[in-house]
């Protein structure tokens, strides 16, 4: 049995090639004989027409879906002439670990390629070609070499050409997770004057957090501002008399003594759970948030506006029989 030997391996990974199209085999050492040899014996498997795979990172798909997508990528851009493209929007924000709210169909693949560059496949239905400058310092590499955008510049991508909700969703995972700062977002802004869609991903960008916990929160707060709701506070420790904490609601309006949960049902093991939780302190039942009181903001028309959102559950909202909060730390 031919087997890739341990020292081509390393070769390899250096240079990038767990992934690679013939040519690449070819250059890296591998001759035509040994690469039909090589595939015979399993060592590496074609992953896509012209692109091939080493067998022990193949293995590592069934522990990881990423590293499985990171090869599709891989091998997208390897039979392509794609050289000088960079893995990016909805494809980036997966290999990164982002959320997302909406995915691109069919597991096509994003690439940002410089203005007037040739693609090649550009046409390909699995390929979704972008032209926009990219600064070096916009790129990192992630999985055996394969250029990625970062963390920012993929939230501001996304935010510049998806709706305001998609944008926000991917821009607090990438706050939430580190992979992004808050000054490091508006530093991609900065570089990315009069390109479309600038507006609406400064507006993102303005509005995005690193508190909201998951993607139905995220969606919630953009729900709450098209409500013209104030902007809530988020997880902050709701403590009783004792000062032990009893609960840390996703949202919270102290001038109203208002809290807000987005997940229901989905944070409870059970209704007794759920139970146990509400009804840890006296409230009185559920009731819609009052409308603001700014001149010209719309009041909300239901008490749930997350009702038809993802198709999650409504948000559970307990009005508190107290005073307004001051600090929203007690009850």
């Amino acid at each position: 049995m031919v087997r890739l030997a341990a020292q081509w391996y390393q070769q390899f990974a250096l240079n990038g090639l767990l992934v690679a199209n013939s040519a690449d085999w070819h250059a890296a050492g591998v001759s035509k004989k040994q690469l039909e040899a090589l595939v015979a014996a399993g060592e590496l498997v074609r992953v896509r027409r012209g692109a091939y795979a080493t067998a022990a990172l193949l293995a590592q798909t069934t522990i990881d879906p990423g590293v499985a997508y990171a090869v599709r990528v891989a091998a997208v851009r390897a039979t392509g002439k794609n050289d000088h493209s960079v893995v990016s929007h909805h494809s980036a924000a997966r290999m990164l670990g982002l959320s997302l709210l909406h995915d691109l169909p069919g597991e096509k693949v994003s690439l940002i390629v410089p203005p007037g560059a040739r693609t090649g496949r550009s046409g390909a239905g699995d390929l979704v070609i972008h032209e926009a400058a990219l600064p070096r310092k916009h790129v990192t590499d992630l999985f055996f070499g394969v250029p990625v955008t970062t963390g920012a510049r993929t939230v501001i991508d996304i935010a510049r050409t998806r709706p305001f909700m998609e944008g926000v969703v991917v821009a607090d995972s990438a706050l939430r997770s580190r992979l992004a700062t808050p000054a490091a977002l508006r530093k991609v802004l900065a570089s990315c004057v009069r390109w479309p869609g600038l507006e609406r991903a400064t507006q993102v960008a303005g509005f995005a957090t690193n508190l909201s916990e998951s993607v139905l929160e995220s969606c919630a707060r953009v729900v709450f501002r098209d409500h013209g709701l104030p902007p809530p506070q988020l997880q902050v420790p709701i403590r009783g008399k004792d000062m032990r904490t009893i609960a840390v609601p996703d949202f919270c309006w102290p001038e109203y003594g208002t809290l807000a949960d987005a997940d229901g049902m989905l944070k409870y093991e059970g209704k007794k759970d759920m139970a146990r939780h509400l009804n840890r302190e006296p409230r009185r039942p559920l009731a819609p948030i009052p409308a603001p009181a700014r001149p010209g903001a719309r009041s909300p028309r239901y008490p749930h506006p997350l009702a038809n959102v993802g198709g999650g559950a409504p948000p559970q909202l307990s009005h508190l029989p107290h005073q307004p909060l001051r600090s929203c730390d007690r009850l």
